[in-house]
């Protein structure tokens, strides 16, 4: 058998291997902020900004859910 440029005349290959992750949860900070100010009809753009306890930007995330205070308002980005 040739692996990566050698030859082995008996390999054998041990049982499956297993790994175990543990994942930890992280406080992150979201800050909302809005177009200052528009005229009447006129389109607000809002931005959420994810930052780390330490300042950091938290970017290449999966969908997120916001549920904002009034208990009401849930915000979804894909």
């Amino acid at each position: 058998v040739d692996i990566d440029g050698r030859t082995f005349e008996n390999l054998e290959l041990g049982g499956a291997a297993k790994v175990d992750v543990t994942d930890t949860t992280d406080e992150v900070i979201a800050k909302l902020t809005a177009t200052p100010s528009v005229t009447e009809g006129g389109e607000i753009t809002y931005t959420i900004t994810l930052t780390n306890k330490d300042g950091l930007l938290i970017n290449n995330h999966g969908a997120l859910t916001f549920t904002l205070s009034d208990g009401k308002t849930v915000i979804t980005v894909p």
